[in-house]
This record gives C-alpha cells, sequence and structure tokens, in this order.
C-alpha cells in the first residue's frame, strides 16, 4: 500500500456498473470510495423511509374514502325514510 500510494497518481476503478476515474493516491481512493458508500446507504435508509411512510398515507386515505361512503350511506337512508 505504501509503494502504491508513491507511484500512482490516479486510481482507476473497474465495476460491472463501468469504470470510475480517481485523481490521486490510493489513500484518496479509499476515503472517496468510503464516503461515496455512506452516501448510498443514507439515501437507501431514506427511500426505505419514504416506503414504510406510503403505506399508512394509503391506509389513511383508504379509511377516509370508506368514512365517506359510509356517511354517504347515513344520509340516503335518512332521505328515504324522511
Amino acid at each position: 500500500r505504501y509503494f502504491i500510494n508513491r507511484i500512482a497518481t490516479k486510481v482507476v476503478e473497474l465495476s460491472p456498473e463501468g469504470t470510475r476515474e480517481f485523481l490521486g493516491d490510493y489513500d484518496y481512493y479509499v476515503q472517496k470510495k468510503e464516503e461515496m458508500l455512506e452516501i448510498a446507504r443514507l439515501e437507501n435508509a431514506k427511500q426505505e423511509k419514504v416506503k414504510a411512510e406510503q403505506p399508512a398515507k394509503n391506509n389513511y386515505r383508504q379509511d377516509k374514502e370508506a368514512k365517506k361512503r359510509e356517511r354517504q350511506k347515513k344520509r340516503r337512508i335518512e332521505e328515504i325514510e324522511t
């Protein structure tokens, strides 16, 4: 690692998604890679939180729709009775 840090001026990462170039030594590459992974983890956590909140919103909407239909039925029954 010491040798690579002294010799390398840029690092090219090869992955299935493609290539990525980092200008700097190996330590810089490792630091940036960790930062990118942390950002990806935070984004995934945020997306999971949003997905977890959506069913609650859908349930709220469904409950609201059900209550609305129930009120309409009660009004209709009252109209018919009078």
